[in-house]
């Protein structure tokens, strides 16, 4: 299994607009990396939802290092305030231990709905299973600006 000295290790973790894939090289292009969003609104106190979601795509690669077997991987949004959402699930990361290999989980973001300006954060958590914790790989930030309209 899986340790924190031995992998798996990030090399890309990012939301995208779009995607590349090499047919013959298998070599990701992320075509307009989304940071953020603005939102415009008409009450100067109060912005209105956002959801974004199947309309960007999640990106993870994942370098295996000494990982080998199934793992379960998640996002845990955080937002501005500090209040965590549930647990976003993903498709699980196969590490097939055959030489240098890496995972690619390319997906529809899963919905999630923005009520506050600032920073989000999607933590991406690797499951290593049998009851231990599971483990922070890297956080993706999502920083939303909201601009009232003036009337």
């Amino acid at each position: 299994m899986g340790t924190d000295m031995h992998g798996p290790y990030v090399q890309v973790a990012a939301l995208c607009q779009t995607f590349i894939k090499g047919a013959e090289s298998g070599q990701l292009s992320l075509i307009n990396i989304i940071e953020g969003a603005t939102v415009v609104g008409e009450d100067p106190d109060e912005m209105p939802p956002l959801t974004i979601g199947p309309q960007l795509k999640l990106i993870i690669n994942l370098f295996a290092g000494q990982t080998k077997g199934r793992y379960s991987l998640s996002l845990r949004p955080e937002a501005p305030s500090g209040l965590q959402g549930d647990l976003i699930k993903l498709p699980q990361a196969r590490f097939s231990g055959q030489g240098p290999n890496g995972v690619d989980i390319i997906v529809p973001m899963p919905e999630y709905e923005i009520t506050e300006e600032g920073t989000y954060w999607f933590d991406l958590l690797f499951s290593p299973g049998s009851g231990q914790d599971d483990r922070l790989l890297t956080r993706l930030p999502f920083t939303v600006v909201y601009q009232p309209q003036q009337g």
